[in-house]
């Protein structure tokens, strides 16, 4: 309980940063973020910072960002809340772990990548982590401070709106 205390703390921190949206909007040659008309998405850039992969007493897996030398990117994923329903809310995480000395990567096996999925909502069984083992993962430079990602994944384990990520970012 305490990580998700943790996450909406960070999730609420981070989503206040306007003057970090305006420096994506920047790079002209990649689409702002890509996300589908029926939600919101945002992408986070969370320096010197690694994921620990972890089980709880039950053997669920669930990741903890803790101080470390890479670079974790955080995509997010929001459907609208319908008011007249207590838990119609829905959300997907993507995490990508990149190493902070060269971030630039291809790769099509994602096994030996640190890339999850998370799938948040009232879908009883199919809540929580789950690590992304197929699809593809490209994250190339764009000038000096500018990098696009390109992720396209699937999940097997539970369903999943977000299939693709094509998003720039900026690291100072």
């Amino acid at each position: 309980m305490t990580y998700f205390k943790f996450l909406l703390i960070l999730v609420l921190f981070f989503s206040c940063k306007s003057q970090q949206e305006s420096k994506v909007s920047k790079v002209p040659e990649v689409n702002d973020v890509t996300c589908l008309d029926t939600g919101s998405c945002v992408l986070e850039v969370l320096k010197k910072t690694r994921l620990e992969v972890k089980k709880d007493d039950f053997g669920h897996t669930y990741l903890e960002t803790v101080t470390g030398k890479g670079v974790v990117l955080r995509f997010e994923y929001k459907k609208g809340v319908e008011s007249k329903y207590e838990d119609s809310g829905y959300r997907e995480e993507v995490f990508i772990e990149l190493n902070a000395e060269n971030l630039e990567t291809k790769t099509v096996n994602l096994k030996d990548q640190n890339v999850f999925f998370a799938r948040w909502c009232y879908c009883k069984g199919q809540t929580g982590f789950y690590k992304i083992n197929d699809g593809s993962l490209l994250v190339s430079r764009l000038n000096k401070t500018n990098y696009l990602v390109q992720l396209d994944f699937s999940v097997s384990e539970v369903p999943q709106i977000i299939k693709q990520i094509k998003q720039n970012f900026t690291l100072d």
